[in-house]
């Protein structure tokens, strides 16, 4: 199951954040998945899920936004979303398209917390 794989590269991403910022925890992991990126949504967001559980990262939350798979026609410039994976564009027939988005799993963001202890008004250690 490459889901797996994926999600433990996009927790060692985000844990590069973290471990850049010293006294903090993993609050949130957000990122895109592409519909055609070849990979299952629900295998990877439960993944991650439970790579983030067994990290220790408590109360550590996950958010995925799937990404439409977005075409342009290379012959008539019309830009539109590909449905059921229908390479064909909708104005004139061509099969002649460029991908502009939906074919890739990106980390958008990370959100930290403090450590318990240490107050949301201290400041984080190397945030100065």
């Amino acid at each position: 199951m490459h889901e797996f794989s994926l999600a433990q590269k996009l927790f060692d991403q985000a844990l590069r954040v973290q471990n850049s910022n010293p006294g903090t925890r993993l609050q949130r992991i957000e990122f895109e998945l592409g519909s055609l990126s070849g990979v299952e949504p629900m295998q990877l967001l439960s993944s991650l899920e439970v790579i983030m559980t067994e990290a220790c990262q408590p109360g550590g939350e996950v958010e995925m936004h799937q990404v439409a798979l977005l075409a342009r026609c290379k012959t008539c410039g019309r830009e539109a979303e590909v449905v059921d994976f229908q390479f064909l564009c909708s104005r004139c027939g061509s099969h002649d398209l460029d991908i502009l988005q939906g074919d890739c799993l990106k980390l958008i963001s990370v959100d930290l917390a403090p450590l318990q202890g240490q107050s949301e008004s201290e400041p984080m250690p190397g945030s100065e």
